[in-house]
């Protein structure tokens, strides 16, 4: 637009300059550029419904622009506090960040025939945990009769990420993710975190959770780096075949990914109760909290005060308490104990439908799909 305006108005070029043209915009202009907004937070939606409002009154406007501002605020933090590890991490070696989620669930087959908007189709899951240190990602991929989206899975695949990637005199660690409560945000992985700290493999370790609807990620990105190579293509038939659209989809510091089946994940869900507690009191006297995961947005896992997490109900606020979490006299041990003994069966009605798209599938990639229809079934209606 400045160009343009340059071009229109030649003789402005030396007293109009690019900051002042951009200023005097937003200020006399109300106008917006950008992409439609998806996921947007409730509570900011609510909010500036209510500002929009000709029916309230001037006193319950500041009130509700009061409150907005102090959501955005908190909201801002966690992202502020991703960007100061990120620094962080570059700049000292024994500090390492890393964020981790789950991208959306991609179909077997994604094919364009109308029939199959109506079928269940099989769930490929994509794990990914992306290092804040050198802006890598590394994928973690398997199908819905391999394993399931638990806190099993999740521990497993950052106890696997930590021990082979990274490294031993990183002493320090930052998690960020979503707040999700079957997969993140849980006493399994409280659990699991402590016992790495008490294990001696980090001296301290910090885990932040975002505001809903504010939990942009840098796994985010990455995904949508993957959506943009996976759109272009009409026909997937295989798990491979997304597999190696991980391998293509970023050319500088390409992805990496790790093909999981149900020996690989881990029992950590049945493994914690027997080191450490499900709720106790705070240690700090007077302080009537109760240990409760959903509560509190920062944890953090001290070597100075080993069995013990700190809390914070706000990302750079006050420890508001710390519990002791370990049992008294017990030897902790990670465990080893696989959490399937054999694959997870698949909802019957999903297999019936995947009997029916048989026909649409072809030469050696029926071989896969003959394997999925007599996959162990179970009836279960929640199951997807």
């Amino acid at each position: 637009m400045h160009s343009l305006f340059l071009k229109k108005y030649p003789e402005l070029g030396n007293k109009v300059k690019y900051e002042y043209y951009l200023k005097y915009f937003k200020e006399n202009f109300q106008l917006r550029f950008g992409r439609p907004q998806v996921d947007v937070c409730s509570l900011c939606e609510e909010l500036g419904t209510k500002l929009r409002n000709p029916n309230l009154n001037d006193n319950a406007k500041r009130v509700v622009a009061a409150e907005l501002m102090v959501h955005k605020r908190r909201a801002k933090k966690f992202y502020n506090k991703l960007q100061e590890v990120q620094k962080l991490c570059k700049d000292d070696p024994r500090v390492a960040g890393i964020t981790f989620d789950y991208m959306q669930n991609l179909p077997l087959p994604n094919i364009p025939v109308q029939e199959i908007f109506y079928y269940r189709q099989l769930w490929v899951y994509l794990f990914e945990i992306h290092n804040l240190t050198n802006s890598s990602g590394y994928f973690y991929t398997y199908h819905e009769g391999q394993a399931k989206k638990s806190p099993n899975e999740v521990c497993t695949f950052l106890h696997d990420y930590i021990q082979n990637h990274i490294p031993t005199e990183v002493k320090e660690l930052h998690i960020f993710s979503d707040g999700c409560p079957g997969q993140n945000r849980n006493n399994t992985v409280v659990r699991f975190l402590l016992a790495l700290q008490e294990n001696g493999r980090f001296s301290k370790i910090y885990h932040y959770f975002p505001i809903r609807g504010h939990s942009f990620l840098p796994c985010d990105r990455d995904f949508g780096t993957l959506k943009r190579l996976v759109k272009k293509y009409d026909r997937v038939y295989l798990p491979e075949e997304y597999e190696s659209m991980i391998l293509r989809s970023r050319i500088t510091k390409p992805f990496e990914f790790k093909r999981v089946c149900y020996q690989d994940i881990i029992n950590y869900k049945n493994w914690w109760p027997q080191y450490y507690k499900k709720s106790c009191k705070p240690v700090e006297k007077g302080n009537n909290n109760v240990f409760t995961v959903s509560k509190y947005r920062e944890f953090v896992f001290d070597a100075t005060t080993p069995g013990h997490v700190a809390v914070s109900e706000f990302i750079g606020g006050a420890f508001s308490s710390t519990f002791k979490l370990v049992k008294p006299n017990v030897r902790l041990e990670l465990p080893n104990e696989r959490a399937y003994s054999e694959a997870v069966p698949i909802n019957d009605k999903k297999i019936q439908d995947l009997k029916k798209i048989l026909q649409y599938v072809s030469g050696e990639d029926l071989a896969f799909y003959y394997h999925i229809v007599s996959w162990k079934v179970t009836t279960a209606e929640n199951v997807e």
